[in-house]
């Protein structure tokens, strides 16, 4: 394996997990403000966040309007790891890296080698 490759392995391996560190997230919101009535939005993106750090609340749930017809606080607000994402996000870097790698070592192994020459 040449340094190239090496090279190849480390920054496939580096994004790797950077997106384990910074995944995108899916937000759900979920309400029930009387017996008939029920407000579901989502799932929908919730961006990338730190893994230790995952998006908080919108402000828009958090407005005095939408508090005083029920909803805002009473709101249920969930997210999560949009897992499916990460899984061919993670899939892609390993397909780019081991492209990358067969690429880079399909040079010739020995710099003593030459090209035939032309017979005339």
């Amino acid at each position: 394996m040449n340094r190239k490759q090496k090279c190849a392995i480390w920054l496939g391996l580096a994004l790797f997990i950077g997106m384990g560190i910074f995944p995108p997230w899916i937000e759900h919101f979920d309400t029930t403000w009387d017996s008939s009535h029920q407000m579901r939005i989502g799932p929908r993106s919730g961006g990338y966040h730190w893994i230790f750090s995952p998006p908080t609340i919108p402000t828009w749930a958090r407005d005095k309007d939408m508090q005083a017809i029920g909803l805002g606080w009473e709101m249920l607000w969930t997210p999560r790891l949009d897992c499916e994402r990460l899984l061919v996000q993670w899939a892609m870097v390993l397909a780019a890296t081991a492209a990358a790698v067969a690429t880079l070592g399909s040079g010739l192994k020995n710099s003593n080698l030459r090209a035939p020459e032309l017979v005339r």
